[in-house]
């Protein structure tokens, strides 16, 4: 006798779950890096975004250019243009390799002494402090720069002087403006409106739109004299308040090392005072010197006057004229030429550790990992000549290179090896933590951030990606904290800026379900950096939780046009056009998502690409499809429980109900605390009228979840079926068994 219907479909199956959209990591700052996290939480319902790990790299000083001033593409409607064309035509100032100045953007107090000695190398120390002096002359309890060099101001070299100053831990950014940081425009306008004081250069005012030349000053340093005339400040701390919030300044490092100061050319150094009578070692010599300064178009001409020379090279060797010649392009952002030089250096030192090293960094950057990997090697099993330089340098930039090559697993060994050789550089930790958090091994990249922090606990950087990380692993309240410190702390940030700081900060106010709070953290990123497509994706994210719907599809679709190729972006654009029910639309996001630039070996971001194009086809009644779709994302990624759920729930649909049953314990294993996943498992068991393991699914269901309706309902359908009790189904119920 046929058993009687029970009303344990009273919702028929579970609905196929889309997966939430999520927070995603900041771009890399290189365009051959491809960067992607997590796109969900196994949460079934409810699934906050968090936020992977950015890693971008920290900007070396072969990311900074001296940039003439029609290369600057950002200042030219900005207030302090005049005195950043002077600056930056004289070598005190440089761009970044993007062509921007970032004036806005905040300094850092090394970054600010470093313009300083470029101005004093040029023009001699004491005009600086007069003038720096006068400035603080008002301030109560400032230290005056005066003070601290008086004594040696007339009989030490350069050196000397600046090795006061530095020892003796004065801040010009705090000191200058306590109450505010200084921009990278603001340091500049003091520095010219100084040397003009001096008579190097000539009054202008901001509204003036052709730069003024910087003349060259002859003076010694115990011969300049300063000017009593009063110029001008700098834009007080009040219109700097007014200004939108801009990112710190980058501090240069070399790439895979920690920073450090660029040498210094003290008075003692070879002088070269007439070029017919240097010889090639002092030209080349020249030529280091000047790229160190940040002069790069002196140094080339230094190294080829050398080469062209090539006679009494003393202690110097041609190979290092073209090396320096080689550095000096790379500074300039201008990689082709720095490659042919380093190979014209490879072709007289074959064997040279340092100079392979160099070659692999510019060969990443000119997107030809392979060979930089190669060059990288070679650089290992040379001749390990590298001097007051380490093979840390070609292990870190191995590992660049097998990172833009999505190799990460590799490039975590490379770190290791780096590590090995230099343990307490903070900047190789946290690079390290970056391609954990790609690996999806967020609580390593935790540990590795820490490290970094134990090296330099007031790392704006380093407290930023480990804010991430901890965003990854659910700790909101923690990485909510860590983000505040980030942004509180030493405002040394790699291109991202602050906003890095600022995106996190609105993840973890998000994970706290704050979400006004998230909204107006994420907006702060976003207005300090209009194109940054995650913090845009972000916004949508939480737009889309306060059910801000259009709101939350136009930050996706800025986050997309920013970054056509940006995976994270498509997949949150087609979230949210599945809730607006615009499936076709959603269905072509995804598409996308899957074309765009999730790295392949990534398999569970793949997994919850597909899984989340299931829900939408069988959301439009294309069962066989909507399968096809789960069976990817399951193939690609077996422990995908979301994958496993969602083909439970279209197998339903296809009155498969046995083959549910295998599915939703696929996915119960995995995600044993699902509720939702336990409440599919009983309702396919009971299709399949087994009814005691039914209700046994459906008793932890409700364990599980106690406020779970279905699973309720369902239960005491099972229950009545068990007593012996019918219960007919109405149509529409029928509609979905």
């Amino acid at each position: 006798m046929r058993p009687p219907t029970v009303a344990v479909y009273t919702l028929a199956t579970l609905t196929v779950l889309d997966l939430t959209p999520h927070a995603q990591p900041p771009v890399s700052s290189s365009s051959t890096e491809p960067q992607t996290g997590n796109f969900f939480t196994l949460k079934a319902v409810a699934a906050v975004p968090v936020n992977a790990v950015a890693p971008p790299e920290t900007l070396s000083r072969t990311n900074t250019v001296k940039k003439g001033a029609r290369s600057l593409k950002d200042i030219e409607t900005h207030w302090a243009k005049p005195y950043i064309k002077a600056l930056a035509a004289d070598g005190i100032v440089s761009g970044f390799a993007d062509g921007t100045f970032r004036p806005d953007a905040l300094i850092s107090a090394s970054h600010f002494k470093g313009m300083l000695r470029r101005a004093a190398d040029k023009h001699g120390l004491p005009f600086l402090v007069g003038y720096t002096d006068r400035l603080l002359s008002g301030q109560q309890g400032a230290p005056t720069l005066m003070a601290l060099v008086s004594p040696n101001l007339n009989t030490g070299t350069l050196e000397q002087l600046e090795n006061r100053v530095i020892e003796s831990q004065w801040d010009p950014v705090s000191t200058v403006n306590p109450s505010s940081k200084m921009t990278r425009a603001e340091a500049v306008s003091l520095i010219y409106k100084a040397l003009a004081q001096a008579g190097i250069v000539p009054t202008v005012t901001p509204s003036e739109q052709t730069a003024p030349t910087l003349v060259a000053s002859t003076a010694s340093i115990a011969a300049v004299a300063v000017s009593q005339k009063r110029l001008p400040a700098p834009p007080s701390v009040s219109t700097v308040a007014n200004k939108p919030s801009a990112s710190p300044s980058i501090s240069p490092a070399p790439t895979g090392t920690q920073a450090v100061k660029a040498p210094a050319v003290s008075q003692s150094a070879p002088q070269v005072t007439d070029d017919r009578d240097a010889t090639s070692e002092q030209l080349t010599q020249r030529c280091e010197a000047l790229s160190d300064q940040g002069n790069q178009e002196g140094a080339i001409v230094a190294c080829d006057q050398a080469l062209q020379l090539n006679q009494a090279w003393g202690s110097k060797r041609a190979v290092d004229a073209w090396s320096g010649k080689g550095k000096a392009f790379e500074r300039l952002g201008r990689h082709v030429d720095a490659s042919a030089a380093y190979e014209q250096a490879l072709a007289q030192a074959p064997n040279d550790s340092p100079i392979w090293s160099e070659q692999c960094r510019v060969l990443s950057e000119l997107g030809n990992q392979d060979a930089a990997i190669a060059a990288c090697d070679r650089s290992l099993t040379a001749n390990a000549n590298w001097g007051d330089r380490s093979p840390a340098l070609a292990w870190s930039n191995r590992a660049l290179a097998l990172t833009r090559s999505n190799r990460y697993s590799e490039a975590v060994a490379a770190y290791d090896r780096a590590l090995t050789i230099l343990p307490k550089d903070g900047t190789l930790w946290n690079k390290q933590g970056i391609l954990f958090s790609k690996l999806g091994k967020h609580t390593q990249a935790l540990a590795a951030h820490e490290q970094a922090l134990k090296l330099d606990p007031n790392s704006s950087l380093a407290l930023s990606h480990r804010s991430a990380a901890l965003n990854k692993l659910g700790r909101y309240e923690e990485a909510l904290a860590a983000a505040q410190q980030a942004i509180d702390a030493d405002a040394r940030w790699d291109e991202l800026g602050i906003a890095y700081a600022w995106d996190q900060q609105g993840t973890a106010l998000a994970g706290l379900r704050r979400l006004d709070d998230a909204l107006a953290a994420v907006d702060r990123a976003v207005t300090i950096r209009a194109d940054y497509p995650e913090a845009w994706s972000n916004r949508a994210v939480i737009l889309w939780r306060m059910n801000q719907y259009a709101q939350a599809l136009a930050s996706a679709d800025r986050a997309v046009t920013l970054k056509p190729d940006y995976s994270q972006g498509w997949f949150n654009k087609g979230r949210i056009l599945r809730t607006l029910e615009r499936y076709p639309e959603a269905i072509a996001a995804y598409d996308q998502a899957l074309r765009g630039d999730v790295n392949p070996s990534d398999k569970p971001t793949l997994a919850d690409i597909w899984a989340n194009r299931s829900a939408v086809l069988w959301r439009v009644g294309k069962y066989q499809d909507a399968l096809a779709s789960a069976d990817k994302a399951v193939e690609t990624d077996p422990k995908s429980a979301i994958g496993w759920f969602n083909r439970g729930g279209v197998l339903m649909a296809l009155k498969q109900p046995q083959e549910a049953v295998n599915a939703y314990r696929q996915a119960t294993q995995l995600e044993p605390k699902d509720g939702y996943a336990w409440t599919g498992q009983g309702i396919a068991l009971a299709r399949s009228s087994k009814y005691q393991e039914a209700l046994a699914a459906l008793n932890q269901a409700l364990k599980l979840n106690p406020n779970q309706t279905l699973a309720r309902q369902s239960r005491d359908a099972v229950q009545q079926k068990l007593n012996g009790k019918k219960t007919a189904l109405t149509p529409r119920q029928l509609d979905h068994v």
